[in-house]
């Protein structure tokens, strides 16, 4: 699931950029833009077919039986449904002590003790992936900078795309072999109750959306004035103190249920 996802991001930005390059479509703008529409089409559409997730409509909508139905969908028929439910169960009734005090707003989010540093991680996990941005967007600017011909320096962001696309299958392969844990993307939600997932999300991914547009665009600006010490300014040094507060406040997630992260953001347990 967590690699799937990027790698078909990887695979369609190493399709963007080959496509892109002069030869191609490069100079047909109207081509480029229409080439997507038909596969987001499809998976827009598949989309419909998706059943809900266990949790929300367990916890959300009380509904066990298509729970157990969409656990079925996603985990497989021989998945033990009995032994998911009943941490599923553990996590509602949890979910339930706190429904009627609250709605999951947006103000509690930055007004909780717990929502608030599950905001910060989740906003911190973000960070290390946003200098990406600027090498998948700028790259062949900065190529032609040092002096590579503009068709040599197309092909050689091409290059890196198809690096970053093999670099993400071995991913799948080694990474989730290995059980080091969920990526960036889909850690909120692992920290936060279920009704504050999609909010949490939301936020999270908003600040980080701004946090790339404004460094995106400062980059080259910054570049032309101090040259390859704007990438130590804008990434290396926020990417720095990013990995210090996950290494110091993230609780181990792996094998845990969300109750039990959420218990010991809010300092009731402490990590195994």
């Amino acid at each position: 699931m967590t690699f799937l996802s990027e790698i078909s991001y990887s695979l369609m930005c190493l399709v963007g950029m080959l496509l892109g390059t002069r030869q191609l479509l490069g100079d047909n703008l109207v081509a480029l833009m229409a080439f997507p529409i038909p596969f987001c089409t499809f998976f827009f559409i598949a989309l419909f077919f998706l059943p809900e997730t266990p949790k929300f409509l367990l916890i959300a909508r009380s509904n066990r039986v298509e729970a157990e139905r969409s656990l079925r969908f996603y985990h497989g028929s021989g998945s033990d449904v009995n032994e998911v439910m009943k941490e599923m169960v553990k996590e509602a009734e949890d979910e339930m002590e706190r429904v009627a005090a609250s709605c999951g707003s947006v103000k509690e989010i930055f007004t909780e003790p717990h929502l608030r540093r599950a905001a910060l991680l989740s906003i911190s996990a973000l960070q290390n992936t946003v200098a990406f941005w600027s090498m998948l967007l700028s790259s062949t600017y900065f190529l032609e900078e040092i002096g590579l011909h503009q068709a040599a320096a197309s092909w050689c962001s091409t290059a890196m795309a198809l690096g970053y696309t093999v670099g993400t299958v071995a991913g799948l392969i080694w990474i989730e072999r290995s059980g080091v844990g969920p990526i960036s993307w889909f850690i909120s939600s692992e920290l936060v109750p279920q009704k504050y997932r999609s909010l949490m999300q939301s936020i999270t991914y908003a600040v980080n959306t701004v946090i790339v547009v404004a460094l995106s665009f400062s980059i080259l600006p910054l570049y032309g004035i101090v040259g390859s010490y704007a990438f130590l300014i804008l990434y290396t040094v926020p990417s720095t103190g990013a990995i210090v507060i996950l290494y110091k406040y993230l609780p181990e997630t792996r094998g845990r249920e969300i109750h039990e992260i959420v218990a010991e953001l809010q300092g009731k347990t402490k990590s195994s």
